[in-house]
């Protein structure tokens, strides 16, 4: 079933549509893709991790506190010089 959708006229202070259209711009989406989207955000609930995925994120931090952990120049400079033959 096709989702129905109804327009809606709002006020928003100038500064903020200029925003808007900026956003909108980059992203090559409308004006009304940026403000349905923020909507969307704002109303319907956050995700909510499961219990197996809140321990993860808990061994996840605990790590990162000690120091386990490595950057993303750190996987980048890995990639770079591995050995072996390149991909065509």
């Amino acid at each position: 079933m096709a989702t129905k959708f109804r327009s809606l006229s709002i006020s928003l202070p100038e500064e903020l549509v200029t925003k808007i259209d900026a956003t909108a711009k980059k992203q090559y989406k409308t004006r009304s893709d940026i403000i349905r989207e923020g909507v969307i955000m704002r109303i319907l609930p956050a995700y909510t991790p499961t219990k197996a995925e809140e321990r993860a994120i808990k061994k996840g931090k605990e790590a990162y506190a000690r120091g386990e952990f490595i950057t993303w120049s750190d996987v980048k400079h890995e990639l770079d010089n591995r050995g072996g033959t390149t991909r065509r």
